[in-house]
């Protein structure tokens, strides 16, 4: 999935990632192939390299490739049921065949198919729609949470959960989105203000809260290459919102089993962070 071999037409296709949800939607699994132990060195950062044609959406023999910033693939024994829906999804997306074998680090096989509900406690969660919309997600794969401010309701079945921005410390409306995860296996996702929101509420990653701070940032770095949500090409722009960046509070310290993805070092001599 990086920007040399999805690049169309002219940058990041984001589309590519619509394409994999339309497959797992249709019950096709999808290998997410990710290299253990990668850098972000021109050698390091590569996933794998192998001989390659491009058979989708128009045919070019590619010769030897290497793959960076992980790539998804479906095994040869789903080619004949994925090709269809390849084909009707289109976008541009950019689909390759290998014509030798090699050697890939697969971290996960991809089964369930996406079910994502936009809380919008606060009716910012259009922005995520708008995301969605530019990835190619079927509407059918996500539900925006109406009307604005409703409680979340543990009824129904989701994969993931996610909110663009919220200021309320509610544990009341809080905590069923955390009993919901932990029980049920799905994904929490919190975007700006929502994600000091729920961790000062909760206490889920740190022992004692974080706190944002918006300016004396130097360049970002990720420590943890191969994780999924490092898997990108280059270096992502600044982000905007009014919890951009953000830290622990003083004396307090995360808890074991979280893993720091994202460390920016600030311009004055203070410590390390996570971002």
């Amino acid at each position: 999935m990086d920007t040399n071999y999805q690049k169309h037409p002219g940058y990041f296709n984001m589309k590519a990632y619509g394409m994999v949800n339309a497959l797992l939607q249709n019950e096709i699994p999808v290998k997410w192939a990710i290299k253990a132990g990668k850098t972000r060195t021109a050698a390091g950062s590569i996933d794998f390299t192998t001989t390659a044609t491009r058979i989708f959406p128009d045919t070019l023999s590619m010769g030897n490739i290497s793959f960076r910033s992980s790539a998804f693939i479906v095994d040869s024994a789903w080619v004949s049921s994925a090709w269809p829906v390849i084909t009707s999804f289109g976008n541009n997306v950019y689909v390759y065949r290998m014509d030798a074998d090699a050697t890939v680090d697969i971290r996960y096989t991809l089964t369930h198919k996406p079910r994502i509900l936009l809380l919008n406690s606060s009716g910012y969660d259009t922005i995520a729609v708008h995301m969605l919309t530019e990835a190619g997600f079927n509407p059918n794969s996500y539900r925006l949470q109406t009307p604005v401010g409703t409680s979340f309701n543990p009824g129904g079945n989701w994969s993931l959960l996610s909110e663009s921005h919220w200021d309320s410390h509610d544990t009341s409306r809080i905590n069923p989105i955390l009993r919901y995860s932990i029980e049920r296996g799905a994904n929490v996702v919190m975007n700006c203000v929502a994600l000091k929101t729920m961790e000062n509420a909760t206490k889920t990653m740190t022992t004692g809260g974080i706190d944002s701070m918006l300016t004396g940032w130097a360049a970002p770095t990720f420590p943890h290459h191969d994780m999924p949500a490092a898997q990108f090409q280059g270096t992502i722009a600044t982000p905007n919102g009014e919890c951009k960046f953000w830290k622990e509070n003083p004396v307090v310290s995360f808890v074991r089993i979280h893993t720091k993805l994202c460390m920016a070092q600030p311009v004055h001599k203070l410590p390390r962070w996570p971002v």
